[in-house]
């Protein structure tokens, strides 16, 4: 996705000094902030951004109606793992893309979702350390990210091997038992706007899994879908953008409304609909987890 900038020429006057330029510390603080405590729902911003980053590398590598394999966690197999069939990554992309915040390949077309180069990082949110394989040109590479004793992410290179398996990457996370109907939810809920499902693994003894139901459409076009009634136990309203959903703050928009526009949306929110754009047509926050509400 492309990031609008809004940068602009800035005129300074008697200035006393040299200029100089703001800098990032890189310490274990900073790294902590873009991989954990900026997200609110970390197992659900997990379940969206890895497999947002499943369904970008299908779209790159022209197979955008294949379906990415989820693993969903249990008492005899407590992780959760998403395996795409894409491009795959070399180890020099694993180094310096995969393994470098705010890098990404992606934020120069709205092709993709991703743009932040944080989305892969979020397991860390939850977990200290995960494991990530990669499938590329003939070769597995199977890492280990981890946390170190100062609080900086590294990644290791565990094995390297000959297969004859498809291209794509693995991320595995070890789930606590405690969470394992969370990320349970956080799949019926996140990947519910996703054109393409899952083939989701390990749910119930084979029992097919089954997305969150939008609900049925009172008026729909390509940009709106009115609801016929209140939905159930989400946000009344959301901006749908690409295959994720964002809740609408209502709150910040009324003000902005003439009075019978501010009050129609009332009453739309009541009822409940979704807001259909391109990606790239709405700012989202770095986290992704809502909208920018700048310039309303």
């Amino acid at each position: 996705m492309q990031i609008q900038q809004h940068n602009g020429p800035v005129k300074s006057s008697g200035a006393a000094g040299a200029a100089g330029q703001f800098s990032i510390a890189m310490n274990g603080k900073a790294f902590r902030v873009l991989s954990d405590t900026m997200y609110q729902d970390k197992i659900g911003s997990i379940m969206r951004e890895i497999s947002c980053n499943c369904l970008d590398s299908h779209v790159m590598a022209g197979i955008p109606e294949k379906p990415f394999t989820l693993h969903l966690p249990d008492a005899f197999e407590p992780w959760v793992s998403f395996r795409d069939y894409g491009i795959g990554l070399s180890p020099d992309a694993v180094q310096n893309v995969f393994c470098v915040y705010f890098q990404s390949t992606k934020d120069q077309s709205n092709d993709a979702v991703g743009a932040f180069g944080l989305g892969a990082k979020t397991p860390f949110s939850y977990m200290d350390q995960f494991n990530v394989t990669s499938i590329y040109d003939g070769r597995k590479y199977m890492y280990s990210a981890f946390i170190n004793g100062d609080g900086i992410p590294e990644i290791q290179l565990m094995a390297e091997t000959a297969t004859d398996e498809h291209n794509g990457v693995e991320i595995k996370i070890g789930v606590e038992p405690k969470d394992f109907n969370a990320f349970i939810k956080a799949a019926y809920t996140q990947l519910r706007f996703f054109p393409v499902k899952p083939e989701v693994t390990n749910y119930q003894n084979g029992k097919e899994f089954e997305f969150e139901n939008e609900g049925d459409a009172l008026f729909q076009t390509d940009t709106i879908k009115i609801f016929k009634s209140k939905g159930y136990g989400r946000a009344s309203m959301h901006i749908i953008q690409g295959p994720v959903g964002y809740p609408l703050d209502v709150t910040q928009v009324l003000n902005h409304l003439p009075a019978e526009d501010a009050q129609f949306l009332r009453t739309i929110n009541e009822i409940g609909a979704n807001l259909y754009f391109n990606i790239g047509e709405i700012g989202v926050t770095a986290s992704r987890e809502g909208v920018e509400y700048k310039g309303i």
